[in-house]
């Protein structure tokens, strides 16, 4: 009767929760990219990432990951590279995309093969106002909506790793179709998937349905380098039916950050009922399994005069059986620091990994990693528009230049649309004296501070007697 009536509820929250998020959020897999979606001309932006780890101690030197040993470490002293990826983001008007590509590795365990170079995310998605609220529905490889932490960039994390209970108990990308509702404060997220876990194709009878809510007030709630104040609260569930296990996840996480201190906490309950009269394969469990875990993790974030600083803390929790009492059973505490962008599109970190078993035999498994990302773009610089720079080596007389992100809405970087700096109220040609700020990419628009930056253009034939506005897409 429960998964019967947990069916029937899912079926009909894509009809109820038809579309999802904030701005903020519309851009969470590419939050590096985000500015680029404002300007009005078609644009294309190269994504670049590579993040190494050096082990300088592991206390487990055994060559294999232990038996049941979630969260296992098994990084033997040296060098490894968790993620390398290489992809393309683009937009135009409503309409953007993302590809990318590249390879993982879980442990540094004997295997026979090498990590694949494959498809990571590939998706295309359009975003529009209703009048009452955004909308963006997304089609391709994405990442469902259920775990806050999940749906982190990986270049925000600040230990390069997710936590134990996230890896184990979420799902990240699928292949599928979602939506996205948002209006103020309160936003809307459903999404339907193959499962299975192939992003080429659909190899699985099954069906994965996943669906969340969320609050949101402040800043971006799903980030932790921030200096501003922000909270968040989701809740959020998933029904998926393989071959022969049926999965019911609940979840629930919230973010509080004040002036950059940040609290992040997340909790997961799974539910698999196996088959019982599996055709193909036998069930991922031999019985009705319960799972839980989950996270608290404090941070703080502070803007240095070279990059900025986040030393953080974290905690995870799994069992993977709460019927047993076993090796399934482990805690994980990370704590180190990061430093953010010392050097243009660089993290550098290190930190201290303990592991502990609460239930079997315990296992001496503590290990001391540093590590450093490379990430471009990143959230301080703007990202190279390749059509832009097309578009200037065809045009004669024509410059492609690169210039840095604009913040703070002065002349002595470009307007916020990021398409053409501001002087004496023109779009057209950087400022002479840097004194009249810009907002919004027009010269036209007040200045922050209330005052007036614009000046009547009369002598242009081409813009007219007032001047030509910058428009933007939200």
């Amino acid at each position: 009767m429960l998964n019967r009536f947990a069916r029937n509820v899912v079926w009909m929250l894509p009809f109820f929760a038809t579309t999802t998020a904030l701005a903020q959020d519309s851009a969470r897999d590419t939050p590096e990219l985000h500015r680029l979606s404002e300007q009005t001309s078609p644009w294309v932006s190269p994504t670049l990432q590579l993040q190494s780890w050096f082990t300088a101690w592991d206390q487990d030197e055994n060559p294999q990951a232990d038996a049941g040993g979630y969260g296992d470490p098994e990084h033997d002293t040296g060098f490894t590279i968790p993620r390398a990826r290489i992809g393309l983001g683009g937009a135009y008007k409503m309409v953007s995309f993302r590809l990318l590509a590249g390879t993982s590795r879980a442990v540094d365990a004997l295997q026979d093969d090498p990590a694949p170079f494959e498809l990571v995310a590939g998706w295309v998605r359009t975003t529009f106002d209703t009048g009452s609220g955004s909308v963006i529905l997304t089609l391709g490889s994405h990442q469902a909506p259920f775990s806050r932490e999940m749906q982190i960039s990986s270049n925000d994390l600040i230990f390069q790793e997710r936590s134990v209970s996230t890896n184990w108990l979420a799902i990240n990308r699928d292949l599928g179709f979602s939506a996205r509702y948002a209006y103020k404060w309160f936003s809307l997220a459903s999404g339907v998937y193959n499962g299975g876990g192939n992003l080429w194709g659909d190899d699985d009878p099954g069906l994965r349905v996943a669906a969340r809510a969320d609050v949101h007030i402040g800043g971006d709630t799903y980030r932790t380098n921030a200096s501003d104040s922000a909270f968040g609260f989701g809740a959020a569930y998933m029904f998926d039916k393989r071959f022969t296990t049926t999965t019911q996840r609940v979840g629930v996480d919230m973010l509080a950050r004040y002036k950059g201190l940040t609290l992040l906490a997340e909790a997961t309950l799974n539910r698999l009922d196996p088959d019982d009269t599996p055709v193909i394969l036998p069930p991922d469990v031999p019985e009705v399994t319960q799972r839980l875990g989950g996270f608290a993790q404090v941070s703080y974030y502070r803007e240095l005069p070279l990059g900025a600083i986040e030393p953080a803390v974290r905690f995870s929790y799994l069992d993977d059986a709460t019927h047993l009492q076993d090796n399934g059973d482990v805690g994980i505490l990370h704590g180190g620091v990061s430093w953010r962008e010392p050097i243009p599109f660089v993290d550098i970190g290190a930190g201290y990994i303990h592991r502990m078993e609460f239930q079997g035999a315990a296992v001496g498994n503590d290990s001391v990693r540093a590590w450093v990302g490379f990430q471009y773009p990143s959230r301080k610089h703007q990202p190279l528009d390749l059509m832009t720079m097309v578009r200037a080596a065809t045009t004669p007389g024509g410059k492609a230049t690169w210039r840095p992100s604009c913040e703070d809405g002065s002349c002595e970087t470009p307007c916020e649309d990021k398409s053409q700096p501001c002087k004496d109220g023109s779009c057209e040609t950087p400022c002479e004296d840097k004194s009249q700020p810009c907002k919004d990419g027009s010269c036209e628009t007040p200045c922050e501070d209330g005052s007036s930056s614009s000046q009547e253009i009369n002598s242009d034939p081409v813009r007219g007697k007032k001047g030509r506005k910058n428009g933007r897409i939200e």
